[in-house]
This record gives structure tokens, sequence and C-alpha cells, in this order.
């Protein structure tokens, strides 16, 4: 998987500004990590799959006041970082009380899930967990 990353160096407000401000393209995804802004593309087919497959059964378990979502910004605190995980369950409110274009606290979220393949697990582990608690689970298929 390929990306491009710009605004090395940039303060944290300049780099969210320029995050709330981008054209992203259709299916990918713009995060903010320590070398600035970065745009990743779409997922292939199987990662696409397993996200589908665990987003239906967080949405068929998850009450209604917890929102299962896959296109969310969480912002890391003190870490001048916001990541785009594959899916995020977040209490509906956290959705309610900010603008759109504002990103969710990471602390707000009660579940992450970045889905890895061999080639990627340990950049995407280690960008979108950083010094969180992290259990990895691998597939028996």
């Amino acid at each position: 998987m390929s990306s491009a990353v710009t605004g090395y160096g940039w303060d944290w407000q300049a780099l969210l500004r320029t995050w709330q401000e981008l054209d992203v393209p259709e299916g990918w995804r713009a995060e903010i990590t320590e070398g600035g802004v970065t745009m990743t593309p779409p997922p292939g087919n199987g990662h696409s799959n397993i996200a589908e497959l665990v987003n239906r059964a967080l949405v068929r378990a998850a009450p209604d006041e917890r929102a299962v979502l896959q296109t969310l910004g969480i912002a890391i605190s003190g870490a001048s970082r916001l990541y785009q995980p594959d899916l995020v369950v977040v209490p509906r409110r956290e959705l309610l009380t900010r603008p759109d274009t504002v990103p969710v606290p990471a602390k707000t979220a009660e579940l992450v899930v970045e889905i890895v393949s061999r080639g990627n697990a340990r950049t995407d582990v280690s960008r979108s967990c950083g010094p969180t608690r992290r259990r990895r689970f691998r597939s028996t298929s």
C-alpha cells in the first residue's frame, strides 16, 4: 500500500486545518501522522470483506447509544496524530457534540479495530495504536 506525506514540521493546528480542508478522493483515507498529512488508497477486497463482516457483528451487538463507524477520524491527544481506523465504536453523543470536521478524541473510543495483513501489520498497529493497549487476533482461515 502506498501513501503520500506532506507537511513535515507543521504544528498541530496547521495540520488539522489542512486535514479538514482536504478534498479526499472516494475511499481514500487522510490521516495526520508523525510526518504530516498522509493519504492512503482504498484497501483491497479481502480487507474490505473482513471490515464489513466485523462491522455487521458490532452493529448487531451495539446498543442504540453507541455508533459503529468505518470512516471516523480520531485524534490522539498530546501526540498530534489523527487516524482513521477501520472501525471505531464511540458513544453517539460524541458525534453530536462537535462539528463534522472536528475529530473525536481517541480517549472516547470504546473500541478501535485496525485490520492488518502480513505485509502491513507492524506499520498499521504501531501507527494506529501508539501507546494504547493492543490485542492481536489471528485469523484461523
